[in-house]
């Protein structure tokens, strides 16, 4: 299994994708990834892109790795959270990263361990 969490980085190509009206064409000419590439990344068909094309998604999405790094502890609720909150264009990285850590608190404070 890989260490990057890759339902969160297409989960956040698809947020950045419809928010800007783009198709699977415009994508690809953003990031210079052939569109049946995307396409079948963004759909779910490739499990995993090659090197050379995820690097291009995350410059694309302008996230460092270590963004999309599986983290075996954290609620998939509030990976998809962090992920709509990174990839909306009303907020600043800052403020992104800010509105995550304070969910991440809240949750903490309320969420049953098992």
């Amino acid at each position: 299994m890989s260490a990057i969490d890759f339902d969160i980085v297409r989960e956040m190509m698809r947020s950045r994708r419809e928010r800007r009206g783009m198709t699977f064409a415009d994508v690809a000419k953003a990031t210079g990834v052939p569109r049946g590439t995307v396409a079948n990344f963004m759909l779910g068909l490739t499990d995993e892109p090659k090197a050379k094309a995820l690097n291009k998604y995350l410059t694309w999405l302008a996230m460092p790795a270590e963004r999309f790094m599986a983290k075996g502890s954290n609620s998939p609720t509030l990976e998809k959270v962090e992920a709509a909150l990174s990839s909306d264009p009303t907020l600043t990285p800052e403020g992104a990263r800010k509105l995550t850590d304070l969910m991440k608190t809240a949750y903490a404070a309320v969420a049953q361990t098992a």
